[in-house]
């Protein structure tokens, strides 16, 4: 049986721009691989970060195929 879970993980933008609307595609990614860089490298259990920075929604089984 197979799952499909739905996770959230939040990160910093820090910008000068007010509407984040407005954010470059450039700046978005960098900011979420900084926050991805971190989880990997603040502290020495890996698996406790991403447990504890993933916030989780629904889930739900998919077709067995």
């Amino acid at each position: 049986m197979k799952y499909n879970h739905i996770g959230f993980l939040g990160f910093t933008i820090i910008s000068e721009e007010e509407d984040p609307e407005n954010l470059p595609s450039d700046v978005l990614r960098s900011a979420l691989m900084q926050r991805i860089i971190d989880l990997d490298t603040d502290y020495n259990d890996k698996s406790y970060n991403w447990q504890q920075a993933v916030d989780f929604g629904s889930s739900y089984q998919v077709d067995e195929s």
